[in-house]
């Protein structure tokens, strides 16, 4: 399996952290950047499942009323909210036994060391 961050991975490597040896099909299919499969372009730009970035990534948004924005260009997981959440709200987790991690700095949520 690829390491390190994908925004540098080859469009094999790309391939390779996408295979499932139990769900993936035989052959796989990229298509250029900017090619889409869906024929109505008209409600769908992107279908999260191409290996270019425009595609595999999507923003996570956290909005508080009186904290200011920032921006974070790291690479985040689903898994990720949760313990976030948590953090903010002031409630203890015990971290082995979740998934994900705090984002330390996303509204002052106060993370706990690990």
């Amino acid at each position: 399996m690829p390491t390190g961050n994908p925004a540098g991975w080859t469009l094999l490597q790309r391939a390779r952290a996408s295979f499932d040896a139990e769900r993936s099909g035989d052959m796989v299919v990229m298509l250029k950047p900017n090619i889409t499969p869906i024929v109505d372009t008209s409600r769908y730009v992107a279908t999260h499942g191409s290996p270019w970035d425009y595609d595999r990534r999507v923003p996570i948004a956290f909005w508080r009323k009186g904290f200011s924005h920032s921006a974070r260009d790291e690479a985040v997981e689903t898994a990720d909210i949760m313990p976030t959440l948590a953090a903010l709200l002031g409630l203890a987790l015990v971290a082995p036994a979740i998934d994900g991690r705090c984002l330390d700095g996303v509204l002052s949520a106060a993370c706990p060391a690990r």
